[in-house]
């Protein structure tokens, strides 16, 4: 694992020279035309003494795409990311380039200890193994600055705090996901159900209290934003889309081109086999709680995907691949040793 782990930074440096040149320096007005730079360039102004708020006008205003502000509130992305990025040490883009790689690599190891959970340790080498293109094709491209990439760890870490029962990280964990990318109250929401209907309430109290502070965020946030834009029901409300295949193929095609014979469209035949997986399990009453709880989180958030995802929007697959790509590896594992135990019974 470390050997691993040593090969995605050293790749990763010398895959994102373009990269880090890019975000070495501040974005100026005008010359950005995507939301990865326009996050960038407010934590330079944070960094500055600016306000968030008042960082997200110039942001926004000065925009290569718009000379306008959103005038819904959900466009307006949460402040967590700015305050986070200022945490790590040292200032400007590489440092937020340095604490995604530490991020990652700390995502690795807990989806390690995850597979250790359920499967032997052997088995549970091959999920990072099975992970690390996807995180080495974020490491070099600029959507690493994308909030789905920076709520994923945390979400992750949350799945391994409900497995040990750690009901201090599960809480803090699931906050920040949330905090970090509002998609993520979806897994929160389904795990505290799930928690519940098999009686561990412990468990789903610390998922209630992390919506609550999350909710709180929100509606903090809401009135903040609403301080620049109109206050009313419509800057609350989502645009209604017919349903369309195109761009949750396009999720499904982010990072996989890191992937060997990518052409062949490995996520999503990780994918359908993960489904096929869970319905045959599912049927002969092989599924426990941990093995439920991963294929449930990513296929819920494939599906919020299938509905809501635009055509721009293809670094939605963060939300989703990685844990359908975890319950692949889980499922065809176990699926295949119970055979296995069955040929030599």
């Amino acid at each position: 694992f470390i050997m691993l782990i040593a090969f995605f930074l050293i790749s990763a440096y010398f895959n994102s020279y373009n990269l880090r040149t890019t975000i070495a320096q501040e974005p100026v007005a005008k010359s950005y035309f995507n939301d990865y730079l326009g996050f960038l360039r407010n934590f330079y102004l944070v960094e500055r003494g600016v306000g968030y708020y008042d960082g997200l006008i110039t942001v926004h205003t000065e925009d290569g795409r718009s000379s306008t502000i959103p005038q819904k509130a959900w466009n307006w992305r949460l402040p967590s990311y700015a305050y986070l990025w200022k945490i790590f040490p040292g200032s400007g883009g590489i440092s937020v380039y340095i604490f995604f790689l530490t991020l990652s690599s700390i995502t690795l190891y807990y989806t390690f200890q995850i597979g250790k959970i359920i499967l032997d340790s052997d088995h549970a080498n091959l999920i990072p193994y099975v992970l690390l293109p996807y995180f080495h094709f974020g490491a070099r491209d600029l959507s690493f600055l994308e909030m789905e990439w920076w709520g994923l760890p945390f979400l992750i870490i949350s799945i391994y705090a409900i497995f040990k029962n750690r009901l201090n990280l599960l809480f803090l964990s699931s906050v920040m996901a949330m905090i970090l990318r509002e998609l993520y109250l979806i897994p929160v929401f389904l795990w505290s159900i799930l928690m519940v209907v098999s009686r561990n309430y412990k468990k789903a109290r610390a998922f209630t209290f992390a919506m609550v502070i999350f909710v709180v965020v929100i509606a903090l946030h809401y009135f903040k934003v609403t301080e620049y834009i109109s206050r009313y029901w419509n800057s609350l409300s989502f645009d209604s889309k017919s349903l369309n295949l195109i761009p949750f193929q396009q999720t499904l095609s982010y990072g996989s081109v890191d992937y060997l014979f990518f052409r062949f469209r490995p996520l999503l035949l990780s994918l359908v086999v993960t489904v096929v997986l869970l319905v045959i399990n599912l049927y002969q009453r092989k599924i426990n709680l941990n093995l439920f709880i991963l294929p449930l989180t990513g296929l819920s958030m494939a599906i919020f995907t299938l509905k809501f995802a635009t055509k721009d929007a293809d670094y939605w697959g963060i939300i989703y691949v990685p844990l359908i790509l975890i319950s692949f590896v889980i499922l065809t594992i176990k699926t295949v040793n119970s055979d296995e135990k069955k040929q030599l019974a």
